[in-house]
């Protein structure tokens, strides 16, 4: 990874943008090495995005969490913002993926990107980044963490194109595989997600406060660490909620029997959050046709036909 230190500040002395530093290539640069038709890709589809090292921030890990986190979005993350509007602007990352971003600085700011790069938070994860290394510290914050994940399901296409904008399978056939294998990830965090954001409803419904806490995975659990220790909503030594490894879909969440069950197809179509009606999302099964067809969409709008290199 790249030294970057001062150029998270955005500084405009004599230096590349932060933007070029984090782009696999220069835009106007393709590198010789390339076939003509992988260059002809990177040119209509665009570079992959690099992350980059912050010695500022890894000694602000070292902090409290409450006083860390809280310098960080008050200084660092409205220039992270202004960074992804402006690559969005740039076309080097799309709608979708600058909204995720959003969010996902200012709950997990300390892995995010541009620390690490959108494949590593979201495909390499398997989806789990919507539960995972989140700090909630306000009730605000539990709204964000909803929209980081509402984000991914709603706008699913982009973050597709995203991930095959530099690594484009060979042809239609190995692209809907690999859809499926994302579609049925993407099922199995978001049934974890339920889990999760049921737990935290029923402590804040229970004790009639918010919990300040920190969200991580901890092997096969999810570990939420009360960071507020005079607050009694949570022990000190935090609560754990141990992973689905199957899509379930909530039927009657405070059901103890027959409220849930396991999701019919789960290959074919993508499920929503329990929560994401409250914030106007789409509740629908997304069907794996649909999500091919906007994904090739965007491929051809930037001028790029699906089809089996030569």
């Amino acid at each position: 990874m790249k030294d970057a230190t001062n150029e998270i500040h955005l500084k405009s002395a004599k230096r590349y943008p932060i933007w070029n530093i984090i782009v696999d290539s220069r835009d106007d640069v393709l590198d010789s090495r390339m076939s003509e038709y992988e260059a002809d890709i990177v040119s209509k589809l665009g570079y992959s995005l690099q992350p980059i090292y912050s010695k500022h921030i890894e000694m602000l890990k070292t902090f409290c969490p409450l006083e860390a986190v809280g310098l960080y979005r008050k200084t660092l993350a409205p220039k992270l913002v202004e960074l992804y509007l402006e690559m969005n602007r740039k076309s080097l990352i799309t709608n979708g993926l600058s909204t995720f971003l959003e969010c996902d600085n200012y709950i997990s700011p300390f892995t995010s990107f541009p620390l690490n790069n959108p494949q590593s938070l979201l495909w390499y994860s398997h989806f789990q980044r919507i539960f995972e290394d989140a700090y909630l510290l306000e009730p605000q914050d539990l709204d964000l963490l909803a929209i980081r994940a509402l984000t991914i399901h709603d706008e699913f296409p982009d973050m597709l194109f995203e991930l095959f904008r530099n690594n484009l399978p060979l042809n239609e056939k190995v692209l809907e595989d690999q859809i499926k294998h994302l579609i049925f990830e993407w099922n199995v965090a978001s049934t974890n997600f339920d889990s999760l954001w049921l737990f935290l409803e029923s402590i804040r419904s229970e004790k009639g406060s918010f919990i300040k806490c920190h969200i991580s995975r901890n092997g096969i659990d999810m570990q939420i660490t009360n960071l507020a220790k005079d607050e009694p909503n949570i022990s000190d030594e935090g609560y754990e909620i141990q992973f689905s490894s199957m899509p379930i879909v909530i039927i009657e969440p405070w059901v103890e029997r027959g409220g849930a069950r396991y999701m019919e197809d789960p290959f074919n179509r993508l499920r929503p959050c329990a929560c994401f009606d409250i914030y106007g999302g789409n509740m629908e099964f997304m069907p794996i046709e649909q999500i091919i067809e906007d994904l090739k969409l965007k491929f051809a709008e930037r001028g790029f036909n699906y089809h089996k290199p030569k």
